[in-house]
């Protein structure tokens, strides 16, 4: 190579990888499961459960543009969670209510 020649040098091409975004579908359902046992702990449990199915579905059909698996999936348990807890609570309260009073 001589000085004063031009050199031409393709360069490699980049790949490039959009940046993934979180599923706002996911950030509702685990916020409204964590905020579930502060009231209405039954429709709120399970709004966080369709919440994060639908999550869920939703990161599945668009894996390179979403993420955030992992919250639904933490949404959908808490929602279990939370949705027993809706009707377990309220039975284990009545019946030591009715046994306190003679009631049963």
């Amino acid at each position: 190579m001589q000085c004063g020649t031009e050199l031409h040098v393709t360069p490699s091409p980049v790949p490039f990888y959009p940046e993934q975004e979180t599923s706002s579908k996911a950030i509702w359902a685990l916020a409204v499961a964590i905020l579930a046992p502060c009231c209405c702990t039954f429709v709120f449990g399970i709004l966080a459960i369709v919440l994060g199915i639908a999550a869920r579905n939703e990161i599945k059909a668009n894996p390179e543009r979403l993420k955030g698996d992992a919250l639904a999936l933490a949404a959908i348990i808490i929602g279990i969670f939370d949705t027993l807890l809706g009707i377990v609570a309220p039975l284990v309260y009545f019946l030591f209510f009715a046994r306190e009073h003679g009631l049963f």
